[in-house]
């Protein structure tokens, strides 16, 4: 199925079918429906013993009652991996990547470049593609059916989170 995402709104050949809602001052997004019924939301979690290390952090998309629907774990690059290479003294690894589960099924969301995402199953093959419009802005969608719009846009903002950890931090 193929959908565009446009200014945090999913449509499928042109209407609506699912919307992405910002929490001021936090990384948490809420998913809604078109009648704008809140769905789901999602965050990112800490482990207690946080070194900075992005797998220490938890990716989640929850319903209503907080349970979790996914979470995802992110990971580095592999020609930058800190258990392989040791940490770098002049910058972060670079982060591109997030395991996850859905419906019991292994997946990876690998960010194959900052306009293009991928989820891949335990065939290798694409489930989701999301890929940036360009200059017209927004995002192509490209997904099988068993992947509900809400589930998407879930997805979509994991693809942000993994952006997001290779960001210069401002203090």
């Amino acid at each position: 199925m193929k959908y565009v995402l446009k200014s945090s709104v999913l449509y499928r050949e042109d209407i609506p079918a699912a919307r992405i809602g910002r929490r001021l001052g936090t990384a948490e997004r809420d998913i809604y429906v078109p009648d704008g019924t809140h769905m789901m939301h999602t965050r990112i979690a800490d482990s207690a013993d946080s070194t900075g290390d992005v797998r220490s952090r938890r990716y989640i998309l929850e319903d209503l009652r907080d349970h979790t629907e996914i979470e995802a774990v992110p990971g580095y690059a592999e020609d930058e991996d800190p258990k392989v290479y040791g940490w770098p003294l002049s910058h972060m690894p670079r982060t591109d990547r997030a395991d996850l589960k859905i419906m019991d099924q292994p997946y990876r969301l690998v960010m194959l470049n900052s306009q293009n995402y991928a989820l891949y199953g335990e065939d290798g093959k694409a489930a989701v593609q999301i890929v940036h419009r360009g200059i017209s802005g927004g995002w192509n969608i490209e997904a099988g059916r068993q992947f509900s719009p809400v589930l998407l846009c879930g997805l979509f903002v994991f693809c942000r989170y993994i952006e997001s950890e290779n960001e210069f931090p401002v203090v």
